[in-house]
């Protein structure tokens, strides 16, 4: 197993968009026995890319509604675009999310009340950075100084975030977690003891527990102190907002090591973790992302046998349970009941079954030379199945400031074809393919795909042509051959190291 220090130096820091619900499925317990490891076969394949289309067909004017109860759920909300996010290609929805909740900030994290829910802010201010927008004007609303306004600075609990609500505080580890990364990346003084105060929550063996300690006063709020259980969604949850920090500490590094070593512990053989699809997604989604490619894959498979299938009323959801996905009704709809268990396990699950393309795991990323974020463009091409010995894959760094892409890849020494009748279109790139008349547009399961970056974020599927991509410096573009169903991303890292 590489750990993530390791391949540090190799993959570029960028980070792709990741988180769930706050809201979490209990994770139960199971018999130590029965975590042996995933085996080592590749799996069968399944269709990662319904999910997907199911999430997105859940919203209404932007957001999740739970029609049993007849709210808007905006915490699911950024679960979905945040899934739709780490998947690429569904700018244009992430968008519409965004725009939904940013009318939406006072009834998210207030609830309507005078109270203030430190959870819900640092969750929406960690969804507004790592999809570019501001945190610190989201929706009008300076969600950072809310924030900082949330954090103790009691000695025996500085750090610590709580809850301004005559309800109670309801503050936990992935709040804690949210909002270190917000804080950090913001460059905010409280980060520091916000990061130590979560770095706390990590228990022996690596995972991290859910709760905090529920005495305030006591001297010593760690894990250790409580002997409390961890459990695989709040780790996994932390590994990923610890994922989204650009220049992470030594300590954070540490945390991450451990983290993902003891979610390997728990996985079982068939490839899922103690709990649900829920704990089975996220750590799906953390392996892929750190590497671990084998598990991975044996994760996503274990998720695919609880997907919907294609050609079915609610193809690409996925079910909390087996009991759930074989108490389906005869008609293939989920009833409004049940329907807020399926988006949730769907939401979580949907990033990790992306992990069954072998492109998807940064496992097998080709690093990028360090390119300078500050005077220099990062250009990849992935020939896949039309390279070879002959021709192998290409990162190169173009000194430029802003620049559309074609200009950035003719720099880089790549010929570009384009279509008679389609002006931009990319039909060969480097002559290849060969047997492409390069009259039309490629079909959509044989073509160039145009991929972006910019030196804060991931890869993201660009749906103008090269000639009209502008590429900001520090930030990176990519042509990749794509000839499987769905949008295959590039698998070097985005942006510069």
């Amino acid at each position: 197993m590489q750990s993530w220090r390791t391949r540090l130096a190799a993959l570029v820091a960028a980070a792709t968009v990741v988180v769930a619900a706050v809201l979490l499925w209990p994770s139960g317990t199971d018999d130590p026995d029965e975590s042996q490891g995933p085996p080592t076969s590749a799996p069968e394949a399944v269709e990662p890319g319904l999910a997907a289309d199911w999430l997105t067909a859940q919203l209404t004017d932007g957001l999740v509604h739970n029609d049993q109860y007849d709210i808007d759920d905006h915490g699911l909300s950024i679960d979905v675009a945040l899934a739709l996010h780490a998947q690429g290609g569904h700018d244009a929805t992430v968008e519409e999310i965004s725009d939904a909740l940013a009318g939406e900030v006072d009834a998210y994290t207030r609830g309507g009340t005078k109270d203030l829910y430190s959870g819900s802010v640092a969750k929406l201010a960690s969804f507004a950075t790592r999809t570019g927008a501001d945190p610190g004007s989201f929706g009008g609303v300076d969600l950072l100084e809310r924030l900082e306004g949330l954090v103790s600075t009691r000695p025996v609990s500085a750090g610590r975030f709580e809850d301004r609500s005559a309800a109670g505080d309801f503050a936990n580890t992935i709040g804690q977690a949210f909002g270190a990364h917000a804080l950090t990346e913001a460059g905010s003084p409280l980060a520091a003891p916000v990061t130590a105060y979560l770095l706390e929550q990590q228990c022996e063996g690596g995972g991290f527990r859910l709760l905090l300690t529920e005495d305030k006063t006591a001297r010593d709020q760690s894990c250790a102190a409580d002997a409390a259980t961890p459990e695989v969604d709040a780790t996994a949850l932390v590994v990923l907002a610890l994922l989204e920090i650009r220049d992470p500490t030594d300590e954070v590094l540490d945390a991450v090591d451990g983290a993902q070593s003891w979610l390997l512990e728990q996985q079982r053989a068939d490839g899922s973790l103690p709990g649900s699809a829920n704990a089975t997604g996220l750590a799906g989604w953390v392996f892929g992302r750190l590497g671990s490619c084998d598990p991975a894959q044996q994760a996503a498979q274990s998720l695919g046998d609880l997907q919907v299938p294609a050609g079915e009323p609610e193809a690409g959801a996925v079910a909390y349970a087996p009991p759930a996905l074989d108490a389906l009704p005869a008609s293939g709809r989920i009833t409004t009941r049940e329907r807020d268990q399926w988006r949730r396990a769907t939401a979580q699950a949907a990033p990790a079954l992306e992990h069954l393309r072998p492109t998807r795991c940064e496992a097998g990323a080709t690093a990028l030379p360090g390119c300078d974020p500050d005077t220099e463009i990062a250009v990849v091409v992935e020939y896949r199945d039309l390279g070879g010995p002959d021709r192998p894959d290409l990162s190169s760094c173009v000194a430029s400031d802003a620049a559309v892409a074609s200009e950035l890849l003719l720099e880089a020494g790549v010929e570009l074809t384009t279509a008679r009748t389609v002006p931009g279109f990319v039909c060969r790139v480097d002559g290849v393919p060969a047997d492409d008349p390069c009259v039309t547009a490629a079909p959509a399961d044989a073509y160039w795909g145009v991929w972006w970056a910019d030196d804060a974020t991931g890869w993201t599927y660009s749906t103008l042509g090269v000639d009209q991509l502008e590429v900001p410096v520090g930030g990176s573009v990519a042509m990749v051959w794509d000839d499987e169903e769905g949008d295959v991303a590039p698998a070097g890292g985005a942006g510069a190291p």
